[in-house]
């Protein structure tokens, strides 16, 4: 690979966590410092900071270098792409139903993976253990807690990811001639799952990211690719608040209708987006 194709597939990125780690470190210097002192400190609890330190600092890196790229979507329609998206309503909503489906359908394969690795729920354990955290937590500070879920991780990290693993990471590589469209697709998938950790949940983000990936190239602009995760990963926040990995758990016929219709309507939208695309 060419040393400028891959410093402008990977700079956002490495700059992204140079500025989260940064961002980390002085926010855990001043939680240590006034936890003692200040009445608000519940509200800079790590689970709470830490959204919001990846939020701002995404904001940031995709600031700092959205200009590298923004030509490229125009190049490949991008701009077409949005003027017709305004002139079809129904698009947004298929949009929203493929990222809901993605939730319901990779949720549901990762619960069951967990159990035949671990033959425990890969969801219910955590939520589970959430429950018992919020009963000693203020009201407070449960609210602001849910409000930082669904505004960082159902909306402004989802744009982020979009543009730092699809948009740079992705548009980048599909230019690389011994990659092209396929290469690209599963090595920025692959690197996606990488980039959440631990097993199951680097399972779950490596399939996403395999069709966020798909969407991205068929449709033409970043917003389809936005719109699908933001949907996703809201469905996930809502569906752990009201604890339904816990519920599914004791179901397994309804876990595999769920899943089985989820990922069936999620491939047939997928074709309909891409055939209007062609």
């Amino acid at each position: 690979m060419r040393g400028n194709l891959f410093l402008r597939a990977f700079l956002p990125l490495a700059a992204y966590g140079i500025l989260t780690e940064l961002a980390l470190w002085g926010l855990s210097g001043i939680s240590a410092a006034v936890s003692q002192s200040w009445s608000w400190a519940a509200f800079l609890e790590w689970n709470t900071v830490l959204p919001w330190a990846n939020a701002a600092t995404g904001l940031a890196a995709a600031a700092l270098f959205w200009k590298w790229y923004d030509r490229e979507e125009e190049k490949g329609g991008g701009r077409k792409q949005r003027r017709n998206a305004r002139r079809e309503p129904g698009r947004f909503l298929l949009l929203m139903i493929l990222g809901i489906c993605c939730c319901l359908g990779g949720s549901g394969l990762i619960f069951l993976l967990g159990n035949a690795l671990a033959g425990v729920s890969a969801f219910g354990t955590g939520a589970a253990a959430e429950a018992v955290g919020s009963e000693i937590q203020p009201a407070s500070v449960r609210v602001f807690s849910l409000m930082t879920a669904f505004l960082c991780t159902g909306c402004i990290i989802p744009f982020v990811e979009e543009f730092l693993f699809r948009r740079a990471l992705y548009g980048t590589l599909r230019e690389e001639k011994h990659l092209g469209c396929l290469g690209a697709v599963l090595m920025s998938s692959v690197l996606f799952g990488l980039y959440h950790g631990r097993l199951l949940q680097g399972i779950y983000a490596g399939l996403l990211g395999l069709l966020l990936a798909c969407l991205y190239q068929c449709t033409g602009t970043l917003a389809s690719s936005v719109i699908v995760h933001a949907a996703a990963n809201s469905s996930a926040v809502l569906l752990e608040m009201v604890h339904y990995g816990k519920w599914l758990a004791g179901s397994r016929t309804v876990l595999l209708f769920q899943t089985g219709t989820a990922l069936l309507l999620a491939a047939v939208i997928l074709l309909c987006l891409c055939k209007k695309r062609n």
